[in-house]
Formats: C-alpha cells, sequence, structure tokens
C-alpha cells in the first residue's frame, strides 16, 4: 500500500486552507485527490488550469481521450 503524506484541514494555512475551503464549498467535501496534493498547493492549481484548458476546446474529445487512457491502464477508477 501506498503512503502519501498530506497535511490535515486543521494544519492547513495560508494557499492550502483557501484551497481546501473552496474545494469543500466545490463538491461538498474535501476529495482524497484534493489532499494528495497538500504538499503542493501550486501543482494541483497548475493541473486544474490544464484540465480546463483541455475541456474548454472540446469536451467531448477530452472525455474520449480519458476514457481511452482509462481502458488502456486498466483503471475502474
Amino acid at each position: 500500500m501506498t503512503h502519501v503524506e498530506t497535511i490535515s484541514e486543521s494544519d492547513a494555512t495560508g494557499d492550502l486552507a483557501a484551497l481546501y475551503e473552496q474545494e469543500r464549498e466545490r463538491m461538498g467535501y474535501l476529495p482524497n485527490f484534493v489532499r494528495a496534493f497538500s504538499l503542493r498547493p501550486k501543482v494541483y492549481r497548475a493541473c486544474q488550469q490544464l484540465n480546463g484548458a483541455a475541456k474548454a476546446r472540446d469536451v467531448r474529445r477530452y472525455e474520449l481521450a480519458t476514457l481511452a487512457a482509462a481502458r488502456r491502464l486498466r483503471s475502474s477508477y
């Protein structure tokens, strides 16, 4: 099992605390994938920008590419 060090909500400060609050508001809870970026919140923001840019151009193509990649990796997530 992989262990990923994270910063808890109660210990989060600054940009990370703001990120946690924003994602909790947006999703209704704080997902584990957001916590996984807790040591590098700027990387999470960059991933969000990249994801948004890919979807903005052609959502259907983005979804097809995501599905194809997941099938290739045999991912059920």
